[in-house]
């Protein structure tokens, strides 16, 4: 997105990857060429609520690329940077319904502990969305990311207030049309999160068989 140029993109970085990239910029060895933003281009921050410094600054997007272990600091991260227009895309294999979009709802009281039945679209962004990504990356080093494997990020709607799905569709692919990711959209998102699973679950169950080694070595 960033290389791309189609948009402004600030980034959150936490703890030592934050001032790496402040004090070294940010660079992404790749399989499809290396990107390297450097200090002076790089709109980084270690605290959400400080990208957005005024009324007119509403984003149009929130990415979030944390490990899921992290689910439960990400309503504390984002509502301070949501608005009514703003869609959030997750990539955390999809699996966000349940836990994500109850934690943001309980977190602006729009539900309570005891409502858990409660279906109603979040009322704090424009729409949530799951993504599963067939990429293969590792952050290496402190805001260095070696990406080994080009694939496919798609994604589906978890919750929305658009009139109609096509709405969110061509939102999604209008973000990543002048990037070189290859994306795609899924209509049911439980069917996004299986084609992920069987993608995703060998390469799990080898890696931790064999120790822990990495998707280059299962491939070879």
């Amino acid at each position: 997105l960033w290389e791309s140029g189609h948009c402004s993109v600030k980034f959150f970085l936490r703890n030592e990857h934050y001032k790496a990239a402040v004090s070294n910029g940010l660079r992404v060895h790749s399989v499809q060429g290396d990107i390297y933003i450097s200090p002076d281009a790089l709109q980084a921050y270690d605290s959400t609520s400080e990208m957005i410094q005024h009324d007119d600054d509403d984003l149009d997007w929130v990415i979030v690329a944390l490990k899921s272990s992290s689910l439960t600091s990400i309503p504390d991260l984002i509502l301070p940077i949501l608005s009514p227009n703003t869609r959030v895309l997750v990539i955390m294999n999809g699996m966000i319904e349940e836990d994500l979009i109850g934690s943001l709802k309980q977190a602006t009281g729009q539900v309570d502990d005891d409502d858990d039945d409660d279906d109603s679209p979040l009322q704090c962004c424009k729409a949530l969305y799951g993504g599963m990504a067939l990429i293969c990356s590792n952050r290496v080093q402190p805001a260095v990311v070696d990406h080994t494997y080009f694939g496919l990020l798609s994604a589906g709607v978890a919750s929305t207030n658009s009139a109609n799905m096509n709405e969110d569709k061509e939102a999604f692919f209008d973000l990543f049309d002048p990037t070189i990711v290859d994306v795609q959209f899924e209509s049911s998102l439980l069917r996004g999160r299986w084609k992920k699973m069987i993608w995703n679950l060998p390469f799990n169950g080898i890696s931790v068989a064999m120790g822990g080694i990495s998707v280059d070595k299962i491939v070879n």
